[in-house]
């Protein structure tokens, strides 16, 4: 079964933890209090979290790749959240979807030294608006997506 982690000290880089959505992430790094990790059920990363203000248990292999697979086996998730089943037409947003592919895209581009170089300067978080919209016409007709990412330059 998995195990709560209450301090820091339990858990290193290269381990496999649940983060506060219940998805499997293995550990890249911590820093003082949090724990930074990668989604076994979707890639996303950096998975963040705080030890001092959520729970987080800690994962033998076998449960993460459980989790991925089946989800957790001791949680109920709402529909919506549960990774490894089809979930119907009305509760998939493909523009959601892609809004997120678009904001990890940008913010590894903050982290590429040879974009920054280009630029002259580094980008900064704050400094992109992603926004996705999407009209779906059933699955007989089309969807048409129209996606926006905006900026502003901000001084400092």
């Amino acid at each position: 079964m998995p195990k709560p982690i209450n301090h820091i000290t339990e858990i290193k880089a290269g381990e496999f933890y649940e983060d506060s959505l219940s998805h499997p992430c293995v550990c890249i790094a911590i820093e003082g209090t949090e724990i930074q990790g990668i989604s076994l059920v979707d890639g996303t990363y950096p998975r963040s979290e705080n030890i001092h203000y959520t729970t987080i248990r800690k994962l033998s292999i076998t449960e993460s790749w459980q989790w991925r697979l089946q989800g957790p086996e001791d949680k109920i998730l709402s529909l919506y959240h549960r990774w490894w089943e089809k979930k119907p037409h009305f509760l998939t947003n493909p523009g959601k979807g892609i809004e997120n592919l678009c904001f990890f895209a940008l913010y590894q581009i903050e982290w590429d030294e040879r974009v920054q170089q280009l630029l002259g300067t580094p980008i900064q978080h704050e400094w992109h608006q992603v926004k996705a919209n999407i009209t779906d016409q059933g699955e007989q007709g089309k969807a048409d997506l129209f996606f926006v990412v905006s900026g502003k330059i901000q001084d400092g």
